[in-house]
């Protein structure tokens, strides 16, 4: 589960310098949303 995460997080990383803040911020939403649903359940 940690893995997915970290594999997310680099592959926004390495595609936010390529794509506009808006673009970047609407492809990032629901991996955070999505992400935060599951580290609550995981709690």
């Amino acid at each position: 589960m940690r893995e997915s995460r970290v594999y997310l997080l680099v592959a926004f990383v390495y595609m936010a310098p390529h794509t506009s803040p808006n673009v970047a911020l609407g492809i990032a939403l629901p991996f955070l949303l999505v992400g935060f649903v599951l580290w609550m359940r995981g709690k």
